[in-house]
């Protein structure tokens, strides 16, 4: 006898649950509640849960594979996957999502199949937009004889940010009328990291707050907004869903268009809003969750010459500076090492002989902190490590961080700060200065741009503009202040694309606009790079 409302053995299921006046699936389907029972397993039919694996925050899906409706001129057309439909986050809504999908191509190719992919080879670098065919509706563009108004939202990671920037509609800077932030850094303090659902529901709260804060800072009223946009990848999905759910509203509610921003982009855009900058420039972003190489060609047109193949700088410093009892992440781990000798002690640079752009900073932030246990056990001969083998554990970083915080060793830990900054810098450095040197020849540069929150860091930034001048390349970076993510950046990227001719959605497009937590930025430039076999100078650092 069949257990009363559950049908099958499938406990939850939407389409599975006994619904009001119905004994069984075929009298749902009768009173127009569920599909066709016979049709029940096609593939574009049956929807698909996007659950939190073990091994990574981002979610993952079974793959529902769709062919982009609209590729570039020249590009073989990309397979892309049908991400989850963003539902108004809470601590429950984030864990399991449920899509449906009218597309019925055959096989889905990217390598995360439960991820919608852009990009492809080297030469088809323009990004796009795809929502399921026939459903797209594009909204009339705002006037572009008139000062510009467009409403930023970031919320791809740990910081909420809304800001409102005004610039004209042809050319020229922009003007920054209200920008709220609120971190969330304390709140995930005591767990090592960032959780995902924890930061989706953060974020779904602050949201409101920082938007009245910027438009009480920029004395204007939602309705002298021209458009909203918003960062959809990539990103913690829960941390994405959240600013989306959110844009969506404001979009549907007040009747205005929405611009879906890829966050990479918008770093690497966002200098130009205070210097007339033209296309093409090179542009490096390093932060704590990104390293990238990338040749701007234009607003939507990217060339990736080389991406970190495994931890991300920023990453690395907060981690070293932990285990060292350092308070503040990357910051203070450049204010510690100040003191010490980077020469004291020599950690080697990762990729010395690979001739790539690649970055890879694992093995060095493994290095550091073996060498951290090292001169744990001098210090305190009674020391011993909770997890010799995998010293990356916030409880083996508690461990250390004790002993390094002792007086005696004060010197030995500015030491291991500043050989630890020394190797990062001069791993990225030699990276760009190859950059640079396949760029020579093959694109004339207007510029190398510093952005993110890692080229922040004084030493990197002296080491790369004294690089780039070798080669007649000026060095360009934001202010500090939006090298670090916020809404101002993706305001500006809104207004970069209005002036580029692109236009906001609207209608069912924005109901079917979907967060993507995993996108490569760009033409993949890689190999091109390998192939052509660059030798770096070897440089003094």
């Amino acid at each position: 006898m069949m257990k009363s409302g559950v049908l099958g053995g499938r406990v939850g299921h939407p389409w599975f649950t006994l619904w009001p006046g119905c004994r069984n699936r075929y009298e749902a389907h009768s009173a127009g509640l569920l599909p066709s029972p016979s049709r029940r397993h096609h593939r574009s039919e049956t929807p698909q849960p996007v659950l939190h694996s073990r091994d990574n925050d981002a979610p993952r899906t079974r793959p529902v594979a769709v062919t982009n409706p609209s590729p570039s001129a020249g590009s073989t057309p990309t397979r892309q996957t049908a991400a989850a439909h963003s539902a108004r986050p809470s601590m429950t809504s984030m864990a399991v999502r449920w899509i449906h999908s009218t597309s019925t191509t055959a096989q889905c190719t990217s390598r995360n199949p439960g991820y919608r992919t852009f990009g492809g080879r080297c030469g088809t670098g323009r990004q796009s937009f795809g929502v399921q065919p026939g459903q797209r509706q594009i909204t009339s563009a705002p006037s572009l004889h008139q000062p510009l108004r467009v409403l930023g939202i970031e919320s791809s990671f740990d910081d909420t940010g809304v800001a409102i920037v005004s610039a004209s509609g042809d050319s020229g800077g922009g003007d920054v009328l209200g920008d709220s932030r609120m971190s969330q850094r304390d709140q995930h303090a005591h767990s090592g990291g960032t959780v995902p659902r924890t930061a989706g529901a953060l974020h779904a709260t602050n949201l409101p707050i920082t938007l009245r804060i910027a438009l009480e800072e920029a004395g204007v009223g939602i309705e002298e907004i021209d458009a909203i946009a918003c960062t959809v990848g990539p990103g913690l999905a829960p941390c994405l869903s959240a600013g989306l759910e959110f844009a969506r509203g404001l979009s549907r509610i007040h009747d205005k268009p929405l611009i879906p921003i890829h966050h990479m982009e918008a770093h690497a855009l966002t200098v130009r809003m205070d210097v007339p900058l033209p296309f093409p420039y090179l542009v490096l972003l390093a932060s704590g969750g990104h390293c990238l190489l990338l040749l701007c060609e234009g607003v939507g047109e990217f060339r990736r010459l080389g991406t970190t193949l495994d931890d991300a700088p920023g990453e690395a410093f907060d981690k070293v500076s932990r285990a060292l009892g350092i308070i503040g992440g990357g910051a203070a781990l450049e204010h510690a090492a100040a003191a010490g000798d980077p020469t004291a002690h020599r950690f080697t640079v990762p990729l010395a002989a690979t001739r790539s752009c690649d970055f890879s900073f694992a093995g060095l932030k493994t290095s550091a902190l073996r060498e951290i246990d090292r001169q744990c056990a001098l210090i305190d001969p009674t020391w011993a490590p909770c997890t010799a083998k995998q010293p990356t554990g916030l409880a083996h970083a508690l461990q250390t961080a004790e002993v390094m915080q002792r007086p005696a060793a004060a010197g030995i830990r500015a030491i291991i700060a500043a050989a630890f900054q020394r190797a990062v810098c001069a791993h990225i450095a030699a990276r760009t200065h190859r950059a640079l040197l396949y760029c020579q020849g093959r694109h004339e540069l207007s510029g190398l741009v510093l952005s993110g929150g890692v080229a922040c860091n004084s030493a990197l930034r002296t080491q790369l503009e004294t690089l780039s001048a070798q080669y007649g390349v000026q060095t360009h970076a934001p202010d500090p202040a939006l090298c670090v993510d916020n809404g101002v950046m993706i305001a500006w990227n809104g207004i970069e694309k209005l002036r580029n001719g692109e236009v906001g959605l609207s209608g069912s497009a924005v109901a079917e606009l979907r967060y993507t937590p995993k996108w490569p930025l760009g033409a993949d430039c890689s190999n091109d790079v390998s192939a052509a076999n660059i030798k770096v100078p070897k440089a003094r650092v």
